[in-house]
């Protein structure tokens, strides 16, 4: 375990008692791997832009992890969470090709969503500044930054005219966000390497690139991926301990002082904080809830302007009393013009995207501007007003007892020893040198790291809304206090051998090392690219095994588990995209955003492109096909259209304290009771011109008194009514599913009782198993248990759909 005992220094009385006394930590190249001369009292805790990586090492490092990452993303074929699709690839091939889903996290509160765009609200008038604050804590809480990122890739495969092939409009933003993984594990490496040296480096990467959450997920098109990515940049940058200089205090006898002060360069300090904090804004407009790791490192700086300790009492970065307040309006200033600067760009660029451009062309006016903010409303409407809580609450523990276990997996001992011997590191004991001096800046880089990961954990457990996701600006710091415990586990001999081989720096080496070494000759190319294999082989075998446990589910999760869900939406494109294909219109009696959508199935007459007539229908089932004036069906598909599947769009507003709890989407209302929602929203026959489906109407089931709601509680139902499709998705467990009627036999002269599978009645529908795919040997969702079922509508009545052949129905199951 790391302790501030096994870090503690003292000077050696021979070089090779130095050298055994280095090697004996993996904090040993904090202090012993300054190289000689005027470098050596240059701290760690900025980056110095004259110290590179050696030679060819950080290109070559770097463009070997982008191979590895590629690698890693042409390997994903599964599902994992809709938000992968729908908060980034559905918005982004909406820009692109036009055709795209938005939820309701793209929509302002009050705009009827996802029905219409909202009320343009009033810039002038005495309500006009209430009116518009109103509509931009109410507006989209996602920002399209993220689509905006993906958007050139789609538009790259359009002028090349790949849009067609299969797959690759899911690959495609996958392969550009591997890249970004790359550079997220490159900078891992680098932070790590300033801390500990090449071997903490080493065996950081090894977690990192051998993680099974990091396989699962680093390379899929969440927002969180990127996030992270950026957060690991931006904290290699960050200044933990402020960049420092020596100030040679000459004593009469001309010599230096031995206890020189130390002060802020003030142009690198501003440099590399600027550099951090414009990454990390940019993170925030991702993710807003990335602020909550920058809040805690910035109030921390400030801090150890004033407080900042070494050993016993000791500064660590000695700033002068005099100018201390200059640092800190220094800091402020920053601060502000990066937040400042952020944020008006946030709120232009979404105000733009969510404007009706085509009338502010026609005719400009500031009501036709929508504004939006997307940080407040992403606090108002998923913290404040808890709106979250609709897609899972969970308890205060989760991250301590399921979060951090499964995102670390078997890495999770040596990150919590780790972390655990980070947290302790408070303080250093020993003589004030140079090199002791570059131990307490690691000793408190670590520390800070361990804190703001306490910090963030303990201010995320409030939320009642949890994800694994949620973690992942977190994971570069666990990778760095793993490979502070693995490396611990490393011989001695290791050191020497990793330094001297892979990364060594002769006299003769030019581009310098970051962090340094203590080889006395250079390595040749080859040499230097294997100080990977070689920590990983010099490692205990009991080490080794717990990494190489990672591959099995590794593999299962990245080729075969959900596989079918994201297989289903581009085999649908490949059939609807064929010439004879017979594709008329899709429908998914599945729980909602179980698929990929449009950047899956990408079929250009999925959705209506011109306006079109259409209402709700009326109540009777089988009038469900006459629709009367009213809504526009321009670019529909998801909630109504051609294409067609079960929403569970959130409680619109909540009324007396209700909490959600009572509303029912309508993915809850058809699991409630498949049958009867069949029954009651669609037409008794399967009409062979397949109409698409129109809009829900909107019910409001508890009473209103003068224009208020009124009752216990909201429950909000759509009216839902479908027309069927020519083939339909389902899960196949939804065909077994079995449902008993009384039936009174006079003929038989008694009362008997049928039971009927919905693979029974979707056969007498007229459908047909087209394709069966399988999904996966096991679900957490027993609604998407079995394979993905294809069904085709044939027009003929007969035996169910449960069938083993695709061609053919076979018995009930």
């Amino acid at each position: 375990m790391v302790t501030a005992g096994s870090i503690k220094r003292r000077k050696s009385a021979s070089a090779s008692s130095f050298d055994h006394d280095r090697a004996c930590h993996p904090l040993r190249s904090v202090s012993d791997e300054l190289n000689e001369g005027d470098e050596a009292t240059v701290p760690r805790s900025l980056p110095n832009p004259t110290r590179n990586l050696d030679g060819l090492l950080g290109p070559h490092l770097l463009a070997k992890l982008i191979l590895f990452r590629l690698l890693n993303a042409s390997l994903v074929h599964t599902f994992f969470q809709p938000d992968e699709y729908f908060q980034s690839q559905e918005l982004a091939h909406s820009i692109v090709f036009g055709q795209g889903y938005r939820t309701w996290e793209w929509f302002h509160r009050d705009s009827g969503f996802p029905f219409r765009f909202p009320a343009l609200p009033k810039w002038s008038g005495g309500d006009g500044i209430s009116n518009s604050l109103r509509a931009i804590s109410d507006g989209p809480i996602r920002s399209v930054f993220h689509p905006l990122v993906i958007s050139p890739v789609y538009l790259l495969i359009k002028l090349l005219g790949l849009e067609d092939y299969p797959g690759i409009l899911i690959l495609a933003p996958r392969l550009q966000q591997a890249i970004f993984a790359a550079i997220g594990d490159y900078y891992t490496f680098k932070l790590a390497n300033r801390i500990g040296g090449r071997r903490v480096a080493y065996c950081s990467l090894i977690l990192s690139t051998t993680s099974m959450y990091s396989l699962y997920t680093s390379t899929r098109t969440f927002s969180n991926s990127l996030e992270a990515s950026i957060t690991s940049v931006a904290l290699y940058h960050w200044p933990f301990v402020s960049l420092t200089e020596d100030v040679s205090v000459q004593g009469e006898s001309g010599k230096q002082h031995p206890r020189a002060e130390k002060v802020v360069h003030r142009d690198r300090f501003r440099s590399e904080l600027t550099i951090s904090l414009s990454l990390a804004a940019l993170a925030c407009l991702l993710r807003p809830t990335n602020s909550i790791l920058w809040i805690f490192l910035s109030l921390k700086l400030i801090s150890g302007i004033f407080i900042a300790r070494g050993g016993e009492g000791t500064p660590l970065a000695v700033v002068p009393r005099a100018s201390r307040f200059t640092y800190l309006s220094l800091i402020m200033w920053i601060i502000l013009k990066v937040a400042l600067v952020a944020l008006a760009i946030c709120f232009g660029v979404d105000t733009i995207f969510n404007s009706d451009l085509e009338r502010i062309g026609r005719d400009f006016s500031f009501e036709h501007l929508s504004p939006t903010f997307t940080p407040l409303s992403f606090f108002k409407r998923n913290v404040v007003s808890s709106l979250s809580l609709f897609y899972g609450q969970n308890p205060w523990h989760w991250y301590l007892s399921q979060g951090i276990p499964v995102i670390c997996f078997t890495h999770l001992p040596h990150v919590l020893m780790g972390w655990y011997g980070s947290v302790r590191l408070r303080s250093f004991k020993g003589h004030r040198s140079d090199k002791e001096q570059d131990v307490r800046e690691s000793i408190t880089t670590l520390g800070a790291l361990s804190q703001v990961c306490l910090w963030n954990v303990a201010v995320f457990s409030l939320l009642g809304h949890k994800e694994f996701r949620f973690l992942q600006p977190l994971i570069s710091s666990f990778w760095i206090f793993g490979g502070l415990q693995l490396a611990d586990a490393l011989p001695l001999s290791t050191s020497a051998t990793v330094n001297s081989t892979a990364e060594g720096k002769g006299k003769g080496n030019q581009g310098g090392t970051e962090g340094g070494s203590f080889g006395g000759r250079r390595s040749s190319r080859n040499e230097r690219q294997d100080g990977f294999l070689k920590v990983f082989g010099s490692l205990p075998k009991s080490r080794k095994l717990l990494i190489l446990l990672n591959l099995p589910p590794s593999i299962y999760l990245l080729l075969f588990h959900c596989r079918g869900q994201e297989r289903i939406s581009t085999l649908l494109g490949e059939m609807a995209r064929e010439t004879g294909g017979g594709v008329k219109s899709i429908g998914f009696l599945t729980p909602c955003h179980s698929t990929p959508w449009m950047s899956g199935i990408h079929w250009s007459q999925g959705e209506t492109t011109t306006a079109t007539a259409f209402t709700t229908p009326s109540s009777s089932p089988s009038n469900s096909s006459t629709c009367q004036p009213g809504h526009s069906m321009e670019n529909a598909s998801g909630d109504w259209g051609r294409l067609w599947f079960l929403t569970c769009h959130p409680p619109g507003s909540f009324a007396g304290g209700n909490d959600g709890k009572e509303y029912m989407d309508e993915s809850d209302h058809f699991y409630s009771d498949p049958f009867e929602f069949i029954s009651k929203r669609l037409p008794p026959i399967v009409d062979p011109s397949f109409p698409v489906s129109p809009p829900p109407r909107m019910m409001l089931n508890t009473p209103f008194e003068d224009g208020k709601r009124t009752g216990s509680g909201l429950e909000m139902e759509m009216d839902w009514r479908h027309t069927w499709p020519s083939h339909l998705v389902v899960f196949e467990n939804l065909l077994s599913l079995v449902r008993s009627s009384t039936d009174v036999g006079a003929d038989r002269g008694g009362v008997g009782v049928e039971r009927t599978t919905m693979g029974d009645l979707l056969s007498r529908k007229g459908y047909r198993v087209k394709v069966r795919l399988w999904n996966s040997l096991f679900h957490e969702d027993p609604r998407r248990a079995g394979r993905i079922v294809l069904l085709e509508w044939d027009g003929g009545e007969g035996g169910s759909v449960s069938s083993q052949n695709p061609s053919s129905p076979l018995p009930p199951s």
